[in-house]
């Protein structure tokens, strides 16, 4: 018996969930914009599936904010996952949503946790995203400078 190879390839004891990736991608963004902004992560059972919903939001503008999208997976399996978007994404593959496709536009598949790794930096990193962060932190630093100095970006 001694003799058989170990054949399972690279399995890593480290895996977590998309919800939980995700919160970690919410704390990010709060210490990148010095609060400014935060990120909340909500996750529903809708339609037989999770679903894990990540929305912007602005504090000092009432808590105004945005989803930007979702995932869905199935209950105790989230990998793998689809990510639903309303635009497009630049150098991924994605494919227009089904009509029962929890409202969004576009679908892009995750396998695992590596291909959510590969696909979240071309999501936030996107020119509607950027553009959503860059008008939530200028209003925030409008309504902020009437009773303090704005926040720093990036800090």
């Amino acid at each position: 018996m001694d003799n058989i190879p170990d054949l399972w390839g690279d399995v890593k004891a480290t895996a977590v969930t998309p919800a939980h990736v995700l919160r970690i991608q919410a704390n990010h963004l709060k210490r990148k914009t010095g609060g400014l902004l935060e990120a909340t992560v909500q996750s529903y059972d809708e339609d037989g599936r999770k679903l894990v919903r990540f929305e912007v939001v602005a504090p000092v503008l009432g808590r105004v904010g945005e989803v930007l999208f979702a995932i869905s997976h199935d209950p105790g399996k989230p990998y793998p996952a689809v990510l639903h978007i309303d635009f497009f994404v630049q150098e991924v593959d994605w494919f227009p949503a089904s009509n029962d496709d929890f409202d969004f536009e576009y679908q892009i598949n995750v396998g695992s946790q590596s291909d959510l790794m590969d696909v979240l930096p071309k999501v936030f990193q996107s020119p509607q995203v950027q553009t959503t962060l860059e008008s939530l932190i200028a209003s925030s630093n409008e309504v902020a400078a009437e009773g303090r100095e704005p926040a720093a970006v990036g800090a």
